[in-house]
């Protein structure tokens, strides 16, 4: 491979440290390689500070700042907001049966599914090893959270291949709504996962009675009311 010439080592950092004086310095190469060297791990550094390593998603500092953001714009352009937070049972399973790597590509795939489930405008986070969260930056009606909750959970439904083996995962989720669960990201992730955390999951299971139009909306407003979505529930409601 051809070496890098002077432009290219200029454009990934060297002109931070050098000077018309260096260029004309013996020592000019060697300062060259500390100066892409340095770049390149600041970039490194960037990178794993702002996402999670094991899905590439945000991590919560990230999604933190993010809601931040958002919730100083809200102040001047008013719109609901919601936070959904999913905790998520069989990862750690997968990781026992399969192998570490087995379960972070579970949680990647994962990611994949919850990524897929809403707008580009939205943000999908790691909390860490088997919770996700989702913020939702701008809704036409707060119970549209419930909605979008119900499509995620039955996103995450059908079993994943991993490592030619089929997981399935089972998942409880918690919403909080700005303004109504809290004004700061931090009391609106903390109420989100709070009601995660208050249910058990449990893996989805054949459907009781069919669900029409009709019904639908109601078993939604039921869910959004309970604050916690039962995985049964919602898959019941949806599918």
């Amino acid at each position: 491979m051809a070496a890098p010439s002077l432009l290219d080592w200029l454009r990934q950092g060297a002109a931070d440290v050098v000077t018309p004086h260096d260029l004309r310095s013996p020592s000019f190469g060697a300062r060259l390689r500390v100066a892409v060297e340095r770049r390149r791990i600041d970039r490194q550094a960037r990178q794993a500070y702002a996402t999670d390593l094991a899905t590439g998603l945000p991590h919560r500092q990230q999604l933190v700042e993010h809601m931040s953001h958002l919730i100083a714009l809200r102040e001047r352009q008013p719109a609901p907001m919601a936070v959904l937070v999913l905790r998520i049972e069989g990862i750690e399973l997968a990781g026992a049966r399969l192998g570490r790597e087995a379960a972070n590509v579970l949680r990647r795939k994962i990611a994949v599914r919850l990524r897929a489930g809403v707008r580009s405008s939205d943000v999908v986070a790691a909390l860490g090893d088997d919770s996700y969260a989702v913020l939702l930056a701008a809704l036409l009606a707060p119970g549209d959270a419930a909605h979008v909750g119900a499509k995620l959970l039955t996103s995450l439904r059908t079993p994943f291949q991993i490592a030619g083996q089929e997981v399935a995962v089972a998942t409880a989720l918690g919403i909080a709504l700005h303004l109504q669960d809290g004004a700061q990201p931090e009391a609106l992730l903390a109420r989100a996962t709070a009601l995660a955390a208050s249910h058990t999951p449990k893996a989805a299971t054949a459907r009781r009675q069919p669900t029409t139009a009709e019904t639908l909306p109601v078993l939604l407003e039921d869910v959004a009311q309970a604050e916690v979505l039962d995985l049964d529930v919602v898959v019941d409601a949806v599918v």
